[in-house]
């Protein structure tokens, strides 16, 4: 897996795929598990995770040229779109409860 955090997440996807190993290699992001979408009654960790994207992850990446201003919240959505956008088939989310706030997404070649 590559850990990739990144305020050109689009261009960290084609990286991705155009860096990988061998079909037998998984490329997988890990990302704040929030919900599939907006909803204005969030739980804590959409709380939080938008916190962290419009007082820091959200003004870092617009200050970068090219960015397209993610910020921390992606939905599964958007990074599907992402994965798309980069030339992969599209993206799953993986079955791996528990861990943290986090989400693991594996991107389909």
């Amino acid at each position: 897996m590559h850990g990739i955090l990144t305020v050109d997440d689009a261009g960290a996807a084609a990286s991705a795929r155009r860096f990988s190993l061998p079909p037998t290699h998984v490329d997988a992001l890990v990302n704040p598990e929030v919900a599939e979408a907006f909803a204005p009654d969030g739980d804590d960790v959409e709380r939080v995770m938008y916190g962290y994207s419009v007082f820091t992850c959200l003004p870092d990446g617009l200050s970068t040229p090219g960015s397209v201003g993610t910020g921390t919240v992606m939905r599964p959505a958007t990074l599907d779109g992402y994965a798309r956008e980069a030339g992969f088939a599209g993206s799953e989310i993986l079955p791996i409860e528990g861990f943290a706030a986090f989400r693991f997404t594996r991107l389909l070649r």
